[in-house]
C-alpha cells in the first residue's frame, strides 16, 4: 500500500532534498496499483506533491503473454 511507502520512503524524501544532495538524485517507484485505489493517489498529493507520473502502455498481447508467464511462474492456477 501507499501508505506503506509514505511512512518508509517520506524521511529519505526529505533527505534527498537537503542541499548537499545534487538536484539529479531520484527515486521512484513502479506501481500501477496507486492508479486502482482511490486513496493512493491522495497520499502523493499530501506527501509528494512535486510528483510526476509516467505511464506506460503495453500491447494487450504482450502484456497478457508477461501477465501469464509471470502467474505460472509463481504456480497461481490459470483459467482454463
Amino acid at each position: 500500500h501507499v501508505a506503506d511507502f509514505v511512512r518508509k520512503y517520506h524521511e529519505l524524501h526529505v533527505q534527498f532534498q537537503q542541499p548537499k544532495y545534487p538536484k539529479t538524485v531520484q527515486f521512484g517507484l513502479k506501481c500501477p496499483g496507486v492508479f486502482y485505489r482511490a486513496n493512493d493517489v491522495h497520499f502523493y498529493k499530501k506527501y509528494f506533491p512535486d510528483t510526476k507520473f509516467i505511464i506506460g502502455l503495453r500491447h494487450p498481447v504482450s502484456w497478457f503473454e508477461s501477465f501469464y508467464n509471470y502467474q505460472s511462474h509463481r504456480n497461481v492456477s490459470l483459467p482454463k
